[in-house]
């Protein structure tokens, strides 16, 4: 009783003070961040690629997360204590999973770009083009979208039977049995398909470019281009295991014990260090963005 008395402590803790202090951090930090680059990306590279294309709808993911953040902080502000409504509830965590795992698939696609560009630099050409980039971008948001809108089909509000008014509900907190068994194989079945292949995917990738980039063949590359791809290597990876893994270890962890994991606040928390983090990919993946900034801050130390 004692262990599950300070099990539950800890929980409201985290929900109500850690986590949305973090988050006001991340929303200060990552909007501006993310709207920057938007902007470097969309008006200061003329010459448009694959690349830059898959940069701007992880960007475009990445604002779009920040702004459910809006809901969500006050929401854990209030303890748990859901405001906003019915439809709310439904369509900002629609958004923000829906986000999150653009995320996943947007870095994916960004290294296997890198992949093509780096082993097969004169074949890849024709496929790495502008339209390639916006083709592959849209494919991402309908995939996403498929595995996610599912979500809706349960009923996300729970309202407090001692209260019986919307000002006392929880959004995305407690499920019935039925609505648990439904959410578990769901978060599962996101687990495997947008996050498990995807790290497959990327990791297959870095690692090929790795191999090439430490080879003997490539001596002859300049210092500085190795050390920008070596560094956005690390950074990818970095987020894929430490801001999404955790989140989604625990739907798997869900999955097997059938419960709601004490500590998944923590894990969203983590969650949201991907829009802080995905700024330094767009620095180190494109020359133009190093460029821009660089002058910018010259121009203010003058």
């Amino acid at each position: 009783l004692f262990k599950g008395h300070c099990s539950t402590v800890s929980t409201m803790h985290l929900t109500e003070h850690v986590v949305p202090a973090v988050s006001c951090l991340v929303v200060v930090l990552a909007l501006p961040l993310n709207l920057v680059a938007i902007y470097i990306l969309c008006a200061c590279i003329k010459r448009k690629s694959s690349t830059t294309m898959l940069m701007i709808n992880l960007a475009v993911a990445d604002v779009l997360f920040v702004c459910c953040l809006f809901f969500i902080i006050p929401y854990y502000f209030m303890a748990n204590v859901w405001v906003f409504g019915l439809f709310l509830c439904h369509f900002v965590y629609t958004v923000f999973f829906t986000t999150t795992y653009v995320s996943t698939l947007s870095m994916m696609a960004i290294s296997v770009d890198r992949y093509l560009a780096i082993l097969y630099p004169i074949k890849s050409k024709v496929w790495r083009k502008k339209i390639w980039g916006c083709m592959a971008s849209a494919i991402i948001w309908v995939v996403v979208l498929i595995h996610i809108l599912p979500i809706n089909l349960v009923n996300l509000i729970n309202i407090d039977p001692a209260h019986n008014t919307s000002e006392a509900s929880s959004c995305y907190d407690h499920f019935s049995q039925d609505d648990l068994n439904f959410i578990e194989s769901l978060r599962l079945v996101l687990c495997i398909v947008l996050y498990v292949i995807p790290l497959l995917v990327t990791s297959y990738c870095y690692a090929s470019i790795m191999k090439v980039l430490l080879s003997k063949n490539v001596l002859n590359m300049q210092k500085e281009k190795k050390t920008r791809a070596i560094k956005l290597i690390i950074i990818t990876m970095l987020i894929y295991l430490f801001c999404f893994g955790c989140y989604n270890a625990t739907h798997v962890i869900g999955y097997v014990s059938h419960s709601n994991i004490w500590w998944r606040p923590l894990s969203l928390m983590f969650n949201t260090f991907n829009c802080m983090l995905d700024p330094l990919i767009y620095y180190f993946a494109s020359f133009t963005c190093q460029e821009v900034l660089k002058r910018y801050f010259s121009q203010k130390r003058r």
